[in-house]
């Protein structure tokens, strides 16, 4: 007796991908100008915004500062 189950699922055509949390985070420190912050509330959003500054700073020269702020954490854009 053969007792698998199979699920039928329905294919869609045209639904946009939503952009992923380190590609916004990305975007928005290069367009980020010296003197510019932002705020993160959270401890997962800190550590991306972390691994993406450090790779955004390896590779174009800016220079981005963090700080623990009441409410969360602060980057600042310095170089």
């Amino acid at each position: 007796v053969n007792n698998q189950k199979w699920i039928i699922m329905k294919i869609e055509k045209g639904i946009p991908i939503n952009k992923s949390f380190r590609q916004t985070a990305k975007e928005t420190f290069m367009s980020m100008e010296v003197g510019d912050s932002f705020l993160v509330d959270t401890v997962k959003d800190r550590n991306n915004c972390l691994t993406v500054s450090c790779m955004i700073s390896k590779d174009t020269g800016y220079k981005f500062s963090l700080r623990s702020v009441p409410g969360g954490w602060r980057f600042w854009r310095v170089k």
